[in-house]
């Protein structure tokens, strides 16, 4: 089957594990998928957090490698929040690799405003 464009891969009308774990790793307002579990079939919410934080962290050190001349001249405080929202905006559509695609599109900038200092 090829890949959805909603990164939706049903199985019996659910989301499997995987898509579930990714799809909610980017997107902190989601609940954390069923069957994440710490030691011992503890609940793992604390350990799930941090490993969303790190993954969307890392993407946007990514995002900062790639183009570091927008965060140049954007500064780097307005460089990682619109790099997270880029990235949450992304995730859900999209697989994690074509996340840098559209990043420099003068579209996505064009579309955030920013006070005059």
């Amino acid at each position: 089957m090829p890949p959805s464009n909603s990164r939706k891969q049903e199985i019996g009308g659910q989301l499997s594990y995987a898509d579930a774990f990714g799809i909610a790793l980017l997107d902190a307002e989601r609940a954390i998928p069923r069957g994440v579990i710490g030691p011992g079939g503890k609940a793992a919410a604390k350990r799930y957090n941090v490993y969303r934080n790190n993954a969307t962290v890392s993407l946007i050190d990514a995002l900062a490698a790639s183009f570091p001349e927008i965060q140049r001249i954007t500064g780097m405080d307005f460089f990682r929040a619109m790099a997270r929202f880029h990235i949450r905006a992304r995730a859900a559509k999209h697989s994690l690799a074509d996340l840098h695609a559209p990043f420099a599109d003068a579209g996505l900038w064009g579309r955030m405003r920013t006070e005059p200092a």
